[in-house]
């Protein structure tokens, strides 16, 4: 089977391997790890506001252990809305699953939409303005943390 070459200058070889190393290494360090849900009183599925203009709803987090934490979050900008930022405890991999925004990184903004993944370093700002848009803007935030750092 050979690989299509636009698929890979799409979206990058390196986000690609990320995204694959980092759903290999949860697996692996975390296999018995149970949905957020599960310990949580609200419903899943729920959104809530993280910080105004931006809503997020929990899916995933690991046990608190000596290693690394992962959390999975969806976050939705509505259309016509901008969040103010929200700063990274961990190192992070935004992958947007629906709308087309600009994504602030550290003051540095830039074009995303859907199907582009986009990788965060710890302590990095991020904000995300929606409001050219018509459509809400949806991403899959994974953030990879350790305890006390």
């Amino acid at each position: 089977m050979r690989c299509n070459p636009t698929a890979i200058d799409r979206f990058g070889a390196a986000s690609i391997l990320a995204v694959v190393s980092l759903a290999v290494v949860s697996l692996a360090v975390f296999g018995d790890a149970r949905p957020t849900f599960a310990q949580d009183s609200r419903p899943p599925g729920e959104y809530r506001q993280w910080v105004p203009g931006l809503l997020s709803r929990s899916i995933f987090k690991s046990p608190v252990d000596d290693k690394v934490t992962v959390e999975i979050f969806d976050l939705m900008v509505g259309p016509g809305q901008s969040s103010e930022a929200i700063t990274l405890t961990g190192g992070a991999v935004l992958d947007i699953q629906a709308g087309d925004a600009s994504l602030s990184v550290d003051g540095k903004a830039q074009r995303v939409q859907a199907g582009g993944v986009v990788s965060l370093a710890q302590n990095q700002k991020i904000a995300i303005d929606n409001t050219r848009a018509q459509r809400s803007f949806v991403a899959r935030l994974i953030l990879l943390s350790r305890p006390g750092g």
